[in-house]
């Protein structure tokens, strides 16, 4: 979530990895999206590293364009 992001960079995290699965009941893309904002929103640059749904090429687009910096395929 949003707020664990925060207390990790909060703690010295240089970087959060996001990992969701359909199991936790909320999409992969919908968690990536709820830490950029809440990241960004405070003004941290936090490397963001991605993975979790991502099945095709396109999943990886749209992951980066969400603003992940890595991400990786599963």
């Amino acid at each position: 979530s949003g707020i664990d992001a925060m207390r990790a960079v909060g703690s010295g995290a240089s970087a959060v990895w996001v990992h969701s699965n359909f199991a936790a009941g909320a999409s992969p893309i919908s968690v990536l999206r709820t830490v950029v904002a809440t990241l960004r929103g405070n003004h941290m640059m936090t490397e963001i590293f991605f993975s979790g749904g991502v099945m095709r090429g396109t999943d990886a687009i749209k992951a980066l364009g969400f603003g992940a910096n890595c991400v990786f395929l599963d």
